[in-house]
């Protein structure tokens, strides 16, 4: 088992993507990935899980694992193990993929829950050691028909399971449109107990149902070898182990898989398929084959050939040769670490040599074992067993009275593992709203006007001064909420065609609004335990559209060159008999373009563009296209019927003094500073 020194503790929950990078991990307690969130593990990550701890997916899962490079999701070392993956709640627009992978010392490597229903499952070229507890090591349970309206791909190929106490069980496999398939895997070495019935003490154990059944499994190209049931009274052997099926059905298809010890129709192959993960075939000495029904001490100092059905790898540097044995009190199997009296060594081919002295033998009940060899793609090979069957029928003839629960490898070399922070940097991208939610605004730039005095956005007789405050908060990564309140200067003078008219017009604005917005990336990526946070993308585009509120008030330059509220004077008429004044507080509606350039994790600048659709036409006075007679509006502003006539028309009457089709139009373009609050857990743990 092997153990971590130093690691990235996983935090418990994700909600968004992320990819772990080549490094170690630790699972301290269940870690949840929501149904937004699709982990990618990359080659060369090891994931070790602390007692009863699970890594729970309830999106997608991509593990990348390379030939000899393989992911290993193991235990943290110590007594007890850790739980493993857990496949759960209906993802329809996620998959599984996993390829290249070792499970390894787990209570359960791999349980896909009830509803579990995902758009397709690949599990290929992995391999699932060491499950001892008795418990499914793969588990995979029924979808109910209406999650999955659509079939889906069940796919377990060219995977090794070997070396366990437990088996793969599939529950209600014809049912609920899943198609499964079970191709070119290797079952060997496994151990199973008379305390199951006598279907599922297989390595493979499949329940088949009627209800709502479609689809045919298909199990074929398959091997199974030296899979042992045992008494749980002794070690006594009863039976072989391969496939149970519960409940069968017609509509199965089994076929071309290859059984070491059996002629059953059903596995018809002679030899196994070329295509299969490396497990050793026969023993032999000095061209003789030999069983493992021989005793170990009578193998002591010949020079014994193991082969395979396929080459290993020529270099094997992480093996380890076991003396294993019986504690006739405790009634447990141990395991002592051989180091030394042996000799091993691929050779060319398929074939390996190992021979040892018998200074190895000390306990007169016991057998050898040679564990993780790796195959050339670095899979593991199921482990060689000298005298494993001769060790069964010595313990089942004395009649050892055994607790099965006991029934587990102990390693006398007791596994202390120490979990330390690592100090290297970690480049995993992370939910923004786990940094921090709340953010706080200034805007600067200036103003732009688009209405019946002026048609052309760009063109501006002036810019003005505008500013802003603004607060933001995230939903979550992509989506925030803003509430805005903006300062801004507006004015114009007839320009091009409708120049001669001299209407002419300057406005002070007040718009407060909220408004969503869409970011385009906001990730960060954190080393939690080093306590900071790196960038993510530093440049990114914002887009934003909301409702608000406008106060303006239209002034007019008369010609004593000052400034007077033109709403007074009702220059089309509002204020003369059967007119209707106008509001200065008018509705709006923000549309946002911004892109963002991050500084460090808590400061950003934008730029930013926002343009206000107003539901008003007067922000510049202007909007019928008639004039009102001249002296209609003197009569209406007694004492200041100059002033009012030259507002209504200062200039040439050109017949069209405003469309009151067009809408008046503000903008806002600029520079906006951020500054992003660190999310409470994160300031805690900063003090």
């Amino acid at each position: 088992m092997l153990k971590p020194e130093t690691g990235y503790i996983l935090r418990e929950r994700y909600d968004s993507s992320i990819t772990l990078k080549k490094g170690d991990y630790i699972v301290q307690s269940d870690v949840v990935f929501a149904k937004t969130a699709l982990l990618t593990i990359e080659p060369g990550v090891r994931i070790f899980f602390s007692p009863g701890a699970t890594m729970k997916i309830n999106g997608g899962l991509h593990a990348n694992g390379e030939p000899n490079n393989l992911i290993q999701f193991s235990s943290a070392g110590g007594r007890e193990s850790g739980t493993g993956l857990v496949i759960g709640s209906s993802s329809p627009d996620a998959d599984i993929k996993i390829t290249y992978s070792s499970f390894k010392f787990l209570i359960k490597p791999l349980e896909f829950i009830k509803d579990w229903y995902r758009k397709g499952v690949e599990i290929t070229n992995s391999d699932f050691f060491n499950t001892y507890e008795f418990n499914d090591a793969v588990s995979v349970r029924e979808v109910e028909f209406y999650l999955n309206k659509q079939p889906l791909d069940f796919v377990f190929r060219n995977n090794v399971f070997a070396d366990n106490y437990s088996n793969i069980t599939i529950t209600n496999a014809t049912s609920y449109r899943v198609r499964y398939l079970f191709e070119k895997n290797v079952f060997a070495n496994n151990l199973y107990f008379d305390n199951r019935t006598k279907v599922e003490s297989n390595p493979l154990y499949v329940g088949l149902d009627d209800i709502q059944g479609k689809y045919t499994m298909k199990v074929y190209d398959n091997a199974f070898s030296d899979n042992y049931i045992l008494s749980q009274d002794s070690l006594k052997l009863l039976n072989l182990g391969t496939i149970g099926f519960l409940h069968p059905k017609s509509d199965f298809i089994i076929e071309n898989n290859f059984l070491k010890h059996g002629v059953d129709k059903k596995y018809i192959q002679k030899d196994p398929n070329f295509n299969l993960h490396a497990f050793p075939m026969e023993l032999s000495i000095n061209g003789k084959n030999i069983s493992q029904d021989a005793p170990i001490d009578s193998l002591a100092g010949k020079s014994i050939k193991i082969l395979f059905n396929t080459s290993i790898a020529p270099s094997q540097k992480d093996y380890k040769v076991y003396f294993n044995f019986i504690d006739t009190i405790s009634g447990d199997i141990l395991k002592i670490h051989v180091d030394k009296n042996y000799t091993f060594a691929a050779s060319s081919g398929n074939a390996a040599d190992f021979s040892f002295t018998d200074s190895i033998l000390t306990q007169p009940i016991g057998y050898i074992s040679i564990e993780n060899l790796k195959n050339r793609d670095g899979v593991t090979v199921p482990s060689v067993n000298l005298g494993l069957l001769d060790f069964f029928k010595r313990c089942g003839n004395r009649s050892y009275k055994m607790d099965y629960v006991t029934l587990q490898p102990k390693d006398i070399q007791q596994y202390n593992s120490k979990l330390v922070d690592t100090t290297k940097n970690i480049i995993t991208e992370i939910d923004s709203v786990k940094f921090g939610k709340w953010e706080v605004g200034i805007f600067g730039g200036v103003s732009g006007y688009a209405g019946d005095l002026n048609h052309d956005w760009f063109n501006q007789e002036k810019w003005n001064k505008a500013f802003g405050l603004k607060i933001r908060y995230h939903i979550n990564r992509n989506i925030a909420a803003r509430l805005s309140v903006d300062f801004t200067n507006v004015q114009a003078t007839d320009y091009g065609l409708y120049g001669p008219r001299k209407l002419r017009f300057k406005s002070k604005i007040i718009s407060g609004f909220v408004m969503g917005e869409y970011s385009f990336s906001d990730k960060y990526s954190s080393n939690r335990h080093k306590g900071n946070t790196t960038l993510g993308k530093k440049l990114y585009p914002t887009f934003g559209i909301g409702v608000g509120l406008v106060k303006f008030n239209p002034m007019g330059q008369y010609t004593d060159s000052n400034w007077y509220p033109l709403r007074q004077y009702g220059t089309e008429g509002q204020t003369a008999p059967g007119g209707k004044q106008y509001s200065t507080l008018a509705l709006t509606t923000p549309f946002m373009a911004g892109i963002n350039y991050r500084i460090t994790k808590n400061l950003k600048v934008a730029v930013e563009f926002t343009a206000f659709k107003l539901y008003t036409d007067y922000l510049d006075d202007a909007s019928k296209v008639s004039y009102v007679d001249d002296g209609i509006i003197r009569a209406a502003n007694p004492g200041n019927e100059d002033i009012a006539s030259y507002f209504r028309n200062p200039g040439v009457d050109l017949g069209a003094r405003g469309n009151p089709n067009d809408r008046d139009f503000f903008y806002n373009i600029g520079f906006s500073i951020w500054y992003r609050f660190n999310h409470k857990k994160d300031r805690d743990e900063e003090r």
